[in-house]
C-alpha cells in the first residue's frame, strides 16, 4: 500500500533540496571597463543554420550567447548555441533525430528537449564539458526541460504512464522531484531563477503562477489541461 504524500511533506523535500544546493550562484561575467557603451538602437545579426534552411531563436543569456533550433543539412532539427566567437554549434541529440534547446543560463548550459533512439522525447541538460544529458521522466514517454537558472537547477515538465503530466525540479544533487503534490497536475514548470527574499505564490496571466521555494529557487509554472501535440512546439 502506497502512503498519501502531503502537501507539508513535498514543503520538507523541497526545502532540503534548495539546502544542499550552492548558496549563490557563480559570478556573472564583468563589463570590461575598455569597452564603448552600446549604441543606441539595435540591430539584426543573422545567426544561419547548421546547413538546413530554417532555424529558431529561443532564449539569449546575459553575455549574448543564444540557442534554439535549426534544420540540419541531413534535414534533421537539432539543439544549437550561438555565440559571437564560435558562431552556431549543434549540440546533437539523445540518438534520435530531433532537439530544441529552450534555455541557457549565464554558464552556457543548456537545457531542452531531445529524441531517443525509440522516438521518445527526453528532458535533457547540456553543458561544454559534459555534453547531453538525459535528465529521465516519471515513467511517460516524453518530458522537455523549460528553464535552467545561474544554479544549474532545471524544470519542465514530464508525461507520466497515464498521460497526465508533472512540473518538475531537477538538480545534480537529487535528480528529479515531481512538483504535482504542491502544484498539483497538468503543470509544468516553465522558467527557473534565483528570487528576492520574501516570495509566495502570485497570480499571473495565461492561467501561470510563481512559485518561490524558500527564497532559493523561483518557478514560473504553467497549468491547463493536456494539449494535442504539436511537433513546432515540443
Amino acid at each position: 500500500m502506497c502512503a498519501k504524500i502531503t502537501t507539508s511533506a513535498i514543503a520538507v523535500m523541497l526545502a532540503a533540496i534548495a539546502c544542499s544546493e550552492p548558496m549563490s550562484p557563480p559570478a556573472r561575467p564583468r563589463v570590461q571597463a575598455g569597452l564603448a557603451p552600446p549604441a543606441r538602437g539595435y540591430t539584426i545579426t543573422d545567426l544561419g543554420t547548421l546547413g538546413g534552411g530554417f532555424a529558431e531563436a529561443r532564449a539569449i543569456n546575459d553575455v549574448g550567447q543564444v540557442v534554439g533550433l535549426s534544420e540540419t543539412a541531413a534535414g534533421e532539427q537539432h539543439a544549437f548555441v550561438w555565440t559571437a566567437a564560435g558562431g552556431m554549434k549543434d549540440l546533437g541529440t539523445l540518438g534520435g533525430t530531433f532537439s530544441r534547446a529552450f534555455a541557457i543560463n549565464h554558464l552556457g548550459h543548456v537545457a531542452g528537449v531531445s529524441e531517443l533512439p525509440s522516438g521518445e522525447r527526453r528532458p535533457f541538460l547540456w553543458t561544454p564539458a559534459g555534453g547531453m544529458q538525459d535528465l529521465g521522466t516519471f515513467g511517460g514517454g516524453f518530458g522537455r526541460a523549460r528553464g535552467i537558472n545561474d544554479l544549474d537547477q532545471v524544470v519542465g515538465r514530464s508525461d507520466l504512464p497515464d498521460g497526465s503530466f508533472h512540473a518538475f525540479l531537477w538538480t545534480a544533487a537529487q535528480g528529479m522531484t515531481d512538483l504535482a503534490p504542491v502544484v498539483g497536475n497538468n503543470s509544468e514548470g516553465a522558467r527557473c531563477q534565483q528570487p528576492t527574499p520574501g516570495g509566495g505564490w502570485r497570480s499571473l496571466r495565461h492561467r501561470r503562477q510563481s512559485l518561490c521555494l524558500h527564497d532559493r529557487v523561483s518557478l514560473e509554472l504553467a497549468r491547463g489541461v493536456p494539449q494535442p501535440w504539436f511537433p513546432w512546439f515540443h
